[in-house]
């Protein structure tokens, strides 16, 4: 991930698993904090150094980078508008996310989303219980002597 922050910083995180949004801390030992600009240097290397929430309340917002978690290299807000760097504030330009890996991993993220949209599809629908006929609302009706049969009205 690139992020571009003013006043003119270009800051780099580095990771070799997927991103996910999680209240707990993540990272593998190959992630990296990297000073691009103005100067090339590493700035921090470990495992669970990221921290991505955006909905669970309770906990702090924002995506946090860094060891410690009191004081993370990088903090951008919930909103994705304000940065802080070695606790600098500064305003965020540009983040570039990008991916990287095996053919093999690309088809294999492309089944789960597609699983995924399949089950979204599924959530959709909504199931209702039993036939219309069994159904206490359609005896309500009838009770309140609203004819719920419309073939049935003799209106026409």
């Amino acid at each position: 991930m690139l992020i571009s922050m003013s006043p003119n910083i270009l800051l780099g995180v580095v990771t070799d698993e997927e991103w996910r949004e999680s209240t707990q801390r993540w990272g593998s030992m190959n992630t990296s904090v990297i000073k691009i600009l103005p100067k090339l240097e590493i700035l921090e290397r470990g495992s669970n150094m990221i921290y991505l929430n955006q909905k669970t309340r309770g906990l702090p917002y924002g995506l946090h980078v860094g060891s410690n978690v009191k004081n993370p290299v990088i903090a951008i807000d919930k909103d994705m508008e304000s940065v802080k760097f070695n606790q600098v504030s500064g305003t965020l330009v540009e983040i570039e996310v990008w991916g990287c890996g095996t053919e093999q991993e690309r088809q294999q993220q492309q089944e789960q989303k597609r699983w995924e949209v399949q089950q979204a599809e599924q959530q959709r629908k909504v199931k209702l219980p039993g036939q219309w006929d069994d159904n206490p609302d359609k005896a309500l009706l009838e009770i309140a002597g609203i004819n719920v049969n419309h073939s049935e009205r003799g209106d026409t």
